[in-house]
């Protein structure tokens, strides 16, 4: 564990916080300007559709082994080139005219995007004490539970007052700047790195045993259940709520602060 003055940690952990509610917006940002896309590209809602849910896709397949390359190659590293895939990549699907080129795009993205979901919470693990790690995990999940109420409501006014594209040029700057802070601000904490990876037989053991415990399964299925209602609604309601039912982006954008909204008191009665 490395040792880090308050106001040090307190830097990483903005950074962290920022970086989650950047990446994550990357989801949604662009929901409410699904319509547009869909004139734009002449496609169909299940072929623009993919973009979602091949980025669901690909943090779940990130997350998997983006936490042994950190062991390996270090923290910082791994997380700034994972930002820096992530901007180019976000860059680029505001640059292309293709909704194939989006759909890898996105994937690409959403592999970078893992990182984040993993690599700081390593970070926190290895330069604060227990008590302190709790409330770093509570900050992360601010980010995580916002930037899906937020994001749309940006979107949403950018796509009005500009164009679908705007909604990943701007999450791109935001990542770029973010990342640009992190770069100076963040040390390296892992000052023990694996020298090499471990045989790939090894790994698929460990998933393996962890896929077939009872909880493990219990867990997922609940908390597929729960994500897999929302995106079922961010995959058809603007569809719904703006081409058929006529509601303007931006008045549709506001039922995702009302769905978080209910998130933060299904919590706060939780832990009543």
């Amino acid at each position: 564990m490395i040792t880090l003055t308050k106001k040090e940690q307190n830097r990483i952990l903005y950074a962290m916080t920022a970086l989650v509610f950047v990446s994550t917006a990357a989801t949604d940002i662009y929901i409410p300007c699904l319509p547009e896309m869909l004139r734009f590209f002449h496609t169909s809602t299940a072929v623009l559709n993919l973009t979602i849910s091949i980025y669901t896709l690909g943090m779940a397949i990130g997350v998997l082994f983006i936490g042994e390359i950190s062991n390996r190659f270090g923290r910082k590293k791994t997380l700034l080139i994972a930002n820096v895939i992530f901007i180019v990549m976000t860059f680029a699907i505001a640059c292309t005219n293709s909704i194939g080129l989006i759909i890898g795009f996105r994937l690409i993205q959403a592999l970078a995007t893992s990182a984040v979901v993993i690599v700081p919470r390593l970070i926190f693990k290895e330069c604060l004490d227990e008590r302190e790690q709790i409330r770093s995990s509570g900050m992360l999940l601010m980010g995580l539970v916002i930037s899906p109420a937020v994001a749309p409501v940006i979107g949403a006014y950018l796509g009005k007052y500009f164009h679908w594209q705007i909604c990943f040029e701007v999450n791109a700057l935001l990542a770029l700047i973010v990342t640009l802070y992190t770069i100076k601000i963040l040390p390296e904490t892992n000052l023990n790195p694996i020298k090499k990876f471990a045989p790939l037989s090894e790994y698929a053991k460990d998933y393996f045993s962890i896929f077939t415990t009872r909880t493990f399964l219990s867990l997922s299925a609940t908390f597929a259940g729960a994500l897999g209602t929302f995106y079922a609604f961010i995959g058809v309601s603007s569809y719904l709520y703006i081409n058929d039912w006529h509601w303007s982006p931006i008045v549709y954008s506001y039922l995702y602060l009302v769905i978080a909204a209910a998130f933060f008191l299904e919590t706060y009665i939780c832990n009543i």
